[in-house]
């Protein structure tokens, strides 16, 4: 009977329940393991750069100055560039040469036809009044231009400078023409029908930076010396 009271004693029954309750929860959370289970996902822990870890971007390059390729390093022309881009972001040296090409054949082409209309959008105001006087005159003397561009061998930024928010660059341009002048009979006044001339000019080109309008203007006008 004593063993029986030690048996059923109120201390190892509670204690009897609690291992039993505890193995029941682990059979309930472990199951019966075959080994195949999937493993529980790793956490995912996110982290914040620190001030001292450096950023790297690969296949990143600087870019390249302005001027290069355009100017020599450190030159009066490289450093007029420099200006000009950091007050036009979108000043390109490469772009602003083709346009300049552009630019020089259509002038000379449209100033050829009498071209008004057009020379009023590619000149500055001074440089297309010296244009119209020529027109009118030749037109008035019923002279008649003969003009054929043949090719430009160069172009090249040979100046540039910022004065305020005006920017201007001078262009040299070497480029071959057929050009002529004939009176309204038909007689040759100047120039050749057929020959073509190798001709070098300076051009200066300009543009107010504050402006909306992005087209530069041909501002002078001489021969390279």
């Amino acid at each position: 009977m004593q063993g029986m009271s030690i048996l059923f004693d109120p201390i190892n029954i509670v204690l009897a329940s609690v291992v039993l309750f505890v193995l029941l929860k682990l059979f309930q959370v472990l199951g019966q393991r075959t080994g195949n289970e999937k493993l529980p996902p790793l956490p995912i822990i996110k982290t914040e750069p620190r001030p001292t870890d450096v950023l790297a971007s690969p296949n990143t390059e600087a870019p390249k100055p302005i001027w290069q390729g355009f100017a020599p390093e450190g030159s009066d022309l490289a450093e007029g560039l420099v200006e000009i881009a950091n007050q036009d972001v979108a000043f390109d040296p490469k772009a602003f040469v083709d346009g300049a090409k552009i630019a020089h054949e259509r002038i000379l082409e449209a100033f050829a036809k009498s071209d008004l209309a057009t020379l009023k959008f590619l000149l500055a105001k001074a440089v297309y009044g010296a244009f119209e006087t020529e027109v009118n005159r030749r037109k008035k003397q019923g002279e008649i231009a003969v003009f054929k561009f043949v090719g430009i061998n160069s172009a090249i930024i040979k100046a540039a400078k910022l004065n305020g928010k005006v920017a201007t660059i001078d262009m040299e341009f070497s480029s071959q023409i057929i050009s002529a002048v004939k009176a309204s009979n038909g007689d040759l006044l100047h120039g050749s029908e057929t020959s073509v001339d190798d001709v070098k000019e300076m051009w200066s080109f300009e543009r107010d930076l504050t402006s909306r309008d992005p087209n530069w203007k041909l501002s002078e006008t001489h021969d390279h010396d």
